[in-house]
């Protein structure tokens, strides 16, 4: 607040650099953090691909046997207007589709000659896969995110990303000095 008060033209030009950035990130279709974290090893890259493609099949079976309760959890969200709510709401929707859906299918299952023992255990794996191909899915984004640094990070349009972050951090760290200082001071 004091800086806006004092030197309102700094602020201004940190909020369009902030405001560029944003942008620029978007067009780069990247997120900060992976600008932020810098150089990914190839080898890492590479060891990282080959492992979430061996757990395709996990991924599958998680993905196709949750993939109902989860659609009907995030169409629901859809009209929700104040975004606050919507991690709650898909809480709250969450711990009731997800259980209605298991008893469901155990339900069905119960009608087929399949053992109590199979069943039990496809049911107990219904919520452990399905948790894992969340994070199998959040993982394969970050991994794509990382590709698409390391396979650009030579062009113009990623070191400009690069160099306006430093810029936007030093200018906000400056500020912050400045004005704790002041503050410090006088007191």
């Amino acid at each position: 607040n004091d800086a806006l008060k004092d030197e309102p033209d700094q602020v201004k030009r940190l909020d369009e650099q902030v405001t560029h950035y944003r942008q620029d990130l978007k067009k780069a279709r990247l997120r900060d953090w992976v600008i932020g974290q810098g150089t990914f090893s190839m080898p890492m890259l590479l060891l990282s691909s080959v492992a979430l493609i061996m757990l395709l099949t996990v991924f599958l079976f998680g993905f196709i046997n949750n993939y109902l309760p989860y659609w009907l959890t995030e169409s629901r969200t859809k009209s929700i207007k104040d975004p606050q709510f919507v991690s709650s709401f898909k809480y709250v929707i969450g711990m009731i589709a997800f259980p209605v859906w298991y008893l469901v299918v155990a339900g069905i299952l119960a009608f087929t000659p399949l053992s109590g023992w199979s069943v039990l255990l496809y049911i107990l794996s219904l919520p452990v896969t399905g948790l894992f191909a969340f994070e199998y899915f959040i993982q394969v984004k970050k991994l794509v995110a990382r590709w698409r640094y390391h396979l650009g990070r030579k062009k113009p349009g990623m070191k400009h990303l690069m160099d306006l972050r430093k810029e936007i951090i030093n200018r906000t760290v400056q500020l912050i000095t400045q004005y704790r200082s002041f503050h410090e001071n006088s007191r």
